[in-house]
């Protein structure tokens, strides 16, 4: 399978598209490739941070996610970058296919994210004294009778955000193998990180990048689409 695909690289960084069904390290016990794998077979060898495992990668993106990744080259670039995050000065955007009409063109959800008492890594926004802050903007995109095309923009990065506020709001993302129960056996998570847009700490520039909708986010407009 196509683990990801270079976007853009220069002496400093890349920017990768990541596949779906792709872990960002290796996992004991887990077979699916890797993105570390993948930046040695690229000879991508510099380590960025304090853990030799990380290898430059800058954030994650859940197993399930496919999208943009930024990836440092030196020490320099990634404490730059990992600065960015830090004050959310980097941007985000994301396309999700979520179950359900939403009637709202666009509304922010602002409710905190903390670990679920159930255990494991589930996360909840039902227990705030628990719970860090945590929000996130949605425009609807398209309509269908019974689904909706959603553009999600994190103001935060807390893990999960997007599934659990999206789960938590009653328009779970199709296909998440966590936040949904009744998730049909091979389907996969609608879940794109279709834009990231930073700035380059080393050109001194702004840099964006956007991916065209991913093709298991299409819908057929003339099935089911809502006039």
């Amino acid at each position: 399978m196509v683990v990801a695909e270079i976007i853009y690289e220069d002496e400093a960084l890349l920017v990768l598209n990541k596949a779906q069904g792709v872990l960002m390290y290796p996992y004991k016990g887990h077979s699916a490739p890797n993105l570390i794998d993948f930046l040695e077979e690229k000879n991508v060898t510099h380590v960025g941070g304090d853990d030799p495992n990380r290898a430059g990668i800058v954030h994650r993106l859940d197993l399930h996610t496919e999208g943009l990744v930024l990836v440092s080259k030196d020490q320099e670039s990634f404490e730059a970058l990992q600065k960015q995050f830090k004050e959310r000065s980097i941007i985000k955007k994301y396309m999700a296919m979520v179950y359900g009409d939403i009637k709202t063109d666009h509304f922010s959800i602002d409710w905190p994210i903390g670990l679920s008492k159930k255990g494991g890594n589930k996360r909840t926004c039902s227990h705030p004294k628990l719970a860090r802050e945590a929000q996130t903007d949605v425009e609807v995109v398209r309509r269908y009778f019974s689904k909706t095309l959603v553009r999600l923009i994190p103001k935060t990065g807390r893990t999960h955000q997007l599934r659990v506020h999206m789960e938590a709001y009653g328009h779970p993302i199709m296909g998440d193998p966590l936040y949904y129960g009744n998730r049909k056996k091979g389907s996969a998570q609608l879940l794109q990180a279709y834009y990231l847009a930073f700035f380059h700490p080393k050109l001194n520039k702004k840099l964006e990048f956007e991916l065209p909708l991913s093709d298991r986010l299409l819908f057929n407009k003339d099935r089911g689409l809502k006039k």
